[in-house]
C-alpha cells in the first residue's frame, strides 16, 4: 500500500526485515572472508544428490556456491578440496565445514578460474550432521 507522508507526499516505507538480513550478510562476511570465496562442488561418487547436499549444506553455512556438477568419474575413493586461486584460507574453511581432513586441500592453480574452491565428493564422503 502507499505510503504517504504529512504533507501528501510519496514515501517509501523501509523493508526492515530485509535491512536487517543485509547487516547480518554483510557483517558475517566481513568478519568471515572466505564465505565471499566461490565454491563449486563436484560429485565424484555414484550417489545421485550428494553432491546438492553437500552444496545445500556448505550455503546454509554461509558459503557462495557458484556451481554443482558430476566430476568426471565416479569413482574417487576419498574427498579433496582444490584450491584454484590463491584463497588457501577458504579451501580450509570448507574442508573444516565438511569435515574434510587438511591433507586432502591442494593447490591447483587455475588462471580465469570460474571458482576459488573445487570440493570433489568422494565415496568417504559423510555428510555432518552437526555444526
Amino acid at each position: 500500500s502507499p505510503f504517504v507522508g504529512a504533507d501528501g507526499a510519496d514515501l517509501l516505507r523501509p523493508d526492515v526485515p530485509a535491512i536487517k538480513r543485509a547487516i547480518d550478510l554483510t557483517e558475517r562476511e566481513a568478519a568471515h572472508p572466505e564465505l565471499r570465496a566461490k565454491v563449486e562442488v563436484l560429485n565424484g561418487t555414484g550417489t545421485a544428490g550428494l553432491g546438492q547436499r553437500a552444496a545445500d549444506y556448505l550455503t546454509a553455512k554461509g558459503f557462495n556456491v557458484v556451481r554443482i556438477a558430476a566430476a568426471e568419474r565416479t569413482d574417487y575413493p576419498s574427498s579433496s578440496v582444490v584450491v584454484l586461486t590463491d584463497n588457501t584460507r577458504a579451501a580450509q574453511a570448507v574442508a573444516s565445514t565438511l569435515k574434510v581432513p587438511d591433507t586432502a586441500i591442494s593447490q591447483v592453480p587455475t588462471p580465469n578460474a570460474a571458482a576459488d574452491i573445487r570440493i570433489v565428493i568422494g565415496q568417504d564422503f559423510r555428510l555432518p550432521t552437526s555444526s
